[in-house]
């Protein structure tokens, strides 16, 4: 969450007053664990002395401006001290979930959404022990152009972007990362080492052309194909024997004429409380 809100000298600082507010929530270490909100955050930053958590005054000065920030962009989406709980509420019940975050913005803020989404899944496997031989859960994730750049590589610091632990570990517990992107030539490395399949649908640009060339290993020439391809065709690779590239063809399936909904059905949730409104949370705290 720092590294996305771009907070690089105060990750310690947020972290402990993360701890401080997971205890404080639950006094009685109770299961399922009740979490803190953006807003609580927000609100402990703004009644602790400015040295309670980090050594410089400066670094939570930093962190109150982004907090604010978080909370006024993402409204209510953050506000619950438990909700989505995707092995519980959906895995089990062989459920689909739908994500639209067309409008959620900035960036960083639509980043930090899925990233927490994606580590639920992960680590919540991880920590169980989980291994499987077959995925039994599978993302699909389009428009990813923003999350696999470069950019966003490099804005964790060193750290592995919860995406490309997904990809590299997902597998052996039974996750399956379908991605869509418009153009390759700006995806980290670290993303393309990790994809065993590649499908690559109409390319016209230059530079995204010769990096579907590569990425497919087409002998010269062969990228000629890639901008005549017409709806529904693709050039596509995969692991095993075969190492060249192929033409594939997909069923035509229509785009969905379905107007949004005016009302979606609604997941149970436990709401969340400013700090102000939870006296013995706070009394704790102190």
């Amino acid at each position: 969450i720092a590294g996305r809100a771009g907070l690089k000298y105060s990750t310690t600082c947020l972290a402990n007053m993360m701890d401080l507010l997971v205890w404080a929530l639950n006094p009685k270490a109770q299961e399922p664990l009740l979490w803190p909100t953006f807003g609580n955050l927000l609100d402990l930053a703004r009644i602790a002395p400015l040295d309670a958590f980090a050594a410089k005054g400066d670094y939570e000065k930093s962190l109150i401006h982004r907090l604010e920030g978080i909370v006024q962009a993402s409204g209510d989406l953050f506000e619950a001290h438990r909700g989505l709980e995707i092995e519980e509420h959906l895995v089990p019940q062989k459920k689909h979930l739908i994500i639209e975050q067309n409008l959620l913005s900035p960036v960083w803020v639509r980043a930090i959404s899925t990233d927490l989404l994606f580590l639920q899944l992960l680590m919540g496997r991880q920590y169980r022990y989980e291994r499987r031989g077959t995925i039994n859960c599978l993302v699909i994730a389009d428009d990813m152009d923003d999350d696999l750049s470069r950019a966003s590589d490099y804005q964790l610091d060193g750290h592995v972007p919860p995406l490309a632990q997904l990809m590299q570990l997902g597998r052996e517990v039974g996750i399956g990362v379908c991605l869509g992107v418009h153009a390759l030539n700006d995806v980290a490395g670290r993303y393309l080492a990790d994809v065993n399949y590649h499908h690559f649908f109409a390319v016209g640009d230059a530079d995204p052309l010769r990096v579907a060339a590569n990425t497919l290993n087409l002998p010269p020439r062969g990228h000629d194909i890639l901008p005549a391809l017409v709806q529904g065709e693709c050039v596509f690779r995969g692991p095993g024997p075969w190492a060249g590239a192929v033409l594939a063809k997909f069923d035509e399936v229509p785009p969905s004429r379905v107007g949004r909904p005016a009302r979606f059905d609604e997941h149970p949730f436990v709401p969340s409380r400013s700090l102000h409104e939870m006296p013995e949370v706070l009394e704790r705290i102190r």
